[in-house]
């Protein structure tokens, strides 16, 4: 498998950008938008849906993308939100693993007005009991990185906060001071 080819990522900015155009207006959208028939939420309405890839450690000690349709969502920070919920929700495929243990839940998302999300993650361990080395560090870290910047290109970086605190690292081999960008180097390749 391939990284996201590089269409998808402004297809779903275009479709954002559409959704708060048009606040819901049924028509045809942007190039993420699946046309599986219309789903109705409780009042009736048509839900528009979009794909995304969420970002699964796997073989080889990469990050693995696994398609899923979700319905579009507005707010970048509601929309953040809901990829790392589904990415802590576990991969479908048996060949990936969950970036971090059930145990780690996702409570809240903010951005801040430079395009920085904020993602605070609570657990009833602190993260530096849990068993990883720095790759898996690494993989747990960049799985919701690159599934949020690569799903969200308006968003220019994600903060990892653990049981509210920003926290020097998450096991002593990763710098998690600063916002973290894009990486494409653990993604996998054909």
């Amino acid at each position: 498998m391939s990284p996201r080819p590089a269409g998808r990522p402004l297809a779903l900015a275009l479709l954002f950008a559409a959704v708060l155009a048009a606040a819901g207006c049924p028509g045809d959208g942007p190039g993420g938008e699946t046309d599986g028939g219309p789903s109705g939420d409780s009042d009736g309405a048509e839900v528009r849906r979009v794909e995304v890839d969420l970002y699964f450690p796997g073989p080889g000690g990469r990050l693995w993308p696994e398609a899923r349709e979700l319905p579009a969502i507005e707010e970048p920070d509601a929309a953040v939100l809901q990829l790392v919920n589904e990415l802590l929700a576990g991969p479908t495929e048996e060949r990936f693993y969950r970036p971090l243990p059930e145990s780690v839940r996702v409570t809240g998302v903010h951005l801040d007005a430079s395009a920085v999300a904020y993602v605070e993650l609570e657990s009833p361990e602190a993260p530096e009991r849990l068993p990883w080395g720095s790759l898996h560090e690494r993989l747990a870290a960049y799985s919701l990185v690159d599934t949020v910047l690569l799903n969200l290109p308006q968003i220019e970086g994600v903060v990892l906060m653990w049981n509210g605190q920003q926290r020097e690292s998450f096991a002593g081999h990763l710098d998690t001071t600063r916002p973290l960008t894009l990486d494409r180097r653990l993604l996998a390749r054909g």
